[in-house]
């Protein structure tokens, strides 16, 4: 018993010696600079916290750990000081030093631009061009096309389009096009989290599946509480074979693929337009989203309200409540309504 303390002594002594030099090895092992060459381009967007921050730099190759990263802005007392702007970080710096670049640093200033939902990838390229955050919209355009760029994000389509949530940004000017093409891409999912949290359990066909249909929904729907609604009837439609039958398809072929204006009115000529998309002619969704929904139409697209529902039609014109439909479950109801529509709408009353 004798001997039995000091050697207790002398084993806790080498035990936290090894424990202290191993957490200083790791500690010096994450803190190391990345390889990338130059300067990058980093930009915090209001409201981001310090593990998105951290998460967010770890992503864009600027450090080699976001745990470390975190627990370091804990102890410093970094975490709640990082300022929202954008930042210009040198090759060769560690994580402490970049943490302390995004506390005391002069971001850029930022300008606003807002992309309102529904837009398409070709109305969004040109809002930022005309905003002037980027050369031309075919820079933005091929960005969103970049495979490498798809795969990273769950895209099965040729572009982004649908993924590029629609919101309010504040960049500075000019910006990469690439750099927004991520900043839309990361928000998209930021914000499907808030209204599907469980979305990883997906497939990647079901979840491209699902944002498909929040891009038909978010051209239908014009009150809130319908958007659900919508959803149901499609989702009902697709289990029973049947066409979905959406004009905003069908507007979608004519502006976007055919480059005409937007229609005031469908006519049956344009049901019958032989393209893939025109899902008054075709069975299924389109081939990839034809907007990029907002978040009533991810909630609805992922949320749908379980209703027996086949069929909508416009009827404002009786309700007298703008953007108003009658849902219906049989064609009878749907006929009935859609002929209250067209009496109380072209035919003249009096």
């Amino acid at each position: 018993m004798k001997n039995f303390l000091p050697k207790l002594i002398i084993f806790i002594f080498i035990a936290i010696t090894a424990i202290a030099t191993t957490i200083a090895v790791t500690a010096y092992s994450l803190n190391r600079p990345t390889a990338l060459s130059g300067e990058t381009s980093f930009m915090i967007t209001s409201g981001t916290g310090a593990n998105q921050i951290a998460h967010n730099l770890q992503q864009a190759g600027l450090i080699r750990n976001a745990t470390f990263f975190r627990i370091h802005a804990r102890l410093s007392g970094n975490q709640s000081l990082f300022r929202a702007g954008n930042y210009t970080i040198p090759a060769g710096l560690t994580s402490v030093s970049i943490s302390h670049l995004l506390v005391a640093g002069v971001p850029d200033i930022l300008y606003s631009v807002t992309i309102p939902e529904g837009r398409s990838l070709r109305q969004a390229a040109n809002i930022l061009y005309d905003n002037g955050f980027i050369d031309s919209p075919a820079q933005f355009i091929a960005a969103a096309s970049n495979p490498e760029v798809l795969q990273r994000w769950h895209i099965l389509g040729d572009t982004a389009q649908g993924f590029l949530f629609p919101s309010t940004y504040l960049m500075p000017k000019p910006y990469p096009a690439e750099r927004i093409v991520e900043l839309m891409l990361r928000t998209f999912y930021e914000q499907l989290a808030t209204v599907a949290p469980w979305w990883h359990t997906l497939s990647l066909e079901e979840l491209n599946r699902r944002v498909n249909m929040a891009g038909l929904v978010e051209k239908e729907y014009r009150i809130p509480g319908e958007a659900a609604l919508m959803a149901s009837v499609f989702y009902n439609r697709l289990e029973r074979d049947m066409r979905l039958e959406s004009c905003a398809s069908v507007v979608y072929v004519i502006t976007e693929i055919l480059g005409r204006p937007h229609p005031n009115r469908i006519f049956y000529a344009d049901l019958e337009i032989d393209h893939p998309y025109n899902v008054y002619r075709n069975y299924g969704l389109p081939p990839s989203p034809i907007s990029s929904p907002g978040l009533i139409a991810l909630k609805a697209a992922f949320n749908p309200a379980d209703t027996n529902y086949l069929f909508f039609v416009v009827n404002e014109a009786t309700t007298g409540v703008p953007g108003s439909h009658q849902f219906s479950e049989t064609w009878a109801e749907h006929a009935q309504g859609a002929a209250a529509y067209i009496l109380a709408t072209f035919v003249p009353q009096g």
